[in-house]
C-alpha cells in the first residue's frame, strides 16, 4: 500500500500546485474509507475476496481495496497506473485540492492548469502596440497559449487568461466529458429538470381562475338591467 501511496504522491508533486504541507494533507484525504469503498464497488471486488468466518467483511472492505491497489502497482505500467489514480482518486476530489480559496482568481486558475498540464507556471507578457493598444499574452514554458489586444489593460488581461485556461484545461475537460459516470450524472440531472418543468407546467394548466364572489352577487342585475323584486 505504501508503494501505491508513493506513486500517488509522485503524481501530486509533479502536477498539483501547492506547498508540501498542503499536498500532504490532500494525499491523506484521498485515502479516506469513503473513497476506498467507491473503488471496491466500482471494480466489483466482492467476488474476488476470500476470508474466514470470523471476519466481518462488510466492515473490512477497505482492506481488500488495499490489496487490489498493491496488485495494480506491481502489474501496471506507469501511465496506466497514473490514469487509474487520476480517474479514481483525483478527478472526484478536486474540491479537496489546495488553493481553492482563490479559485475565483483567473490567474490562480491559470497557474493551476498550467502546472497540471505542462508542469510549469504561466507568464503574462504585456506590451503596447503601434496603435497605442495593450497587447497581453500568456506563455507557458516559452510557448504562447493566448494573445488578446484591447484598449483596456484589464480587459486584455482578463480575456487572455480566460483563453489560456480553456486551452490548458481542454484535455481534462475532454476526459471528464467522456467519463461514463459523468455522462450518466448529466443525463440524470437533465431528466430530473425536464420532469420538474413538465410538472410545473401541468400544475399551471390545471388551475382554474379564481372567481370573485362580490362580482357574482350582482351579476344578474348588471346583465339584464331589470329589477328582480316582486
Amino acid at each position: 500500500m505504501s508503494a501505491f501511496k508513493g506513486r500517488t504522491a509522485e503524481l501530486l508533486f509533479n502536477y498539483i500546485p501547492g506547498s508540501g504541507t498542503q499536498l500532504q494533507h490532500y494525499l491523506g484525504n484521498l485515502f479516506k474509507v469513503e473513497y476506498l469503498l467507491k473503488v471496491f464497488d466500482k471494480y466489483m471486488l466482492e467476488p474476488l475476496c476470500r476470508f474466514g468466518q470470523g471476519l466481518d467483511a462488510e466492515k473490512q472492505k477497505h482492506l481488500f481495496v488495499f490489496g487490489f491497489l498493491v496488485f495494480l502497482v506491481e502489474h501496471l505500467e506507469k501511465e496506466p497506473l497514473y490514469r487509474f489514480i487520476h480517474q479514481n482518486f483525483i478527478i472526484h476530489t478536486s474540491h479537496l485540492m489546495p488553493g481553492n480559496r482563490s479559485n475565483r482568481d483567473l490567474l490562480s486558475q491559470c497557474r493551476y492548469f498550467a502546472k497540471l498540464s505542462r508542469n510549469k507556471y504561466p507568464q503574462i507578457l504585456v506590451q503596447k502596440t503601434e496603435n497605442g493598444e495593450i497587447e497581453c499574452s500568456v506563455q507557458v514554458g516559452g510557448v504562447e497559449i493566448s494573445r488578446v489586444t484591447s484598449r483596456s489593460f484589464r480587459y486584455a488581461r482578463k480575456k487572455a487568461l480566460k483563453a489560456a485556461i480553456l486551452e490548458l484545461s481542454a484535455p481534462m475537460r475532454e476526459e471528464t466529458e467522456n467519463d461514463p459516470d459523468y455522462v450518466n450524472r448529466q443525463q440524470l440531472r437533465e431528466a430530473a429538470e425536464l420532469a420538474e418543468n413538465e410538472r410545473i407546467k401541468s400544475e399551471g394548466q390545471g388551475e382554474s381562475p379564481r372567481r370573485n364572489p362580490e362580482a357574482d352577487r350582482g351579476k344578474g342585475s348588471q346583465i339584464t338591467g331589470k329589477d328582480e323584486r316582486p
